[in-house]
């Protein structure tokens, strides 16, 4: 999916998978990622780093945790 530009305000992403996605330039403000599952998705560093502070839970699909798919350390 090629979310570039979008703008993700209150957005419910709960359990949602996202993988190999292009969200470079999208807005994540106030966004539930409970679950996502972010694997290779290409966004800019501060957006990442924002995510990572939020992240938590476990993709009922992929298996993977959001904050290893977003590859937060």
């Amino acid at each position: 999916a090629t979310l570039d530009s979008a703008i993700l305000e209150g957005t419910d992403l709960t359990n949602s998978v996202l993988e190999d996605a292009f969200a470079f330039n999208t807005r994540f403000q106030d966004v539930n990622i409970t679950g996502a599952d972010f694997t290779n998705v290409l966004m800019r560093e501060e957006v990442l780093n924002s995510l990572c502070l939020v992240a938590e839970g476990r993709n009922p699909i992929t298996g993977r945790e959001t904050s290893e798919s977003l590859g937060c350390v």
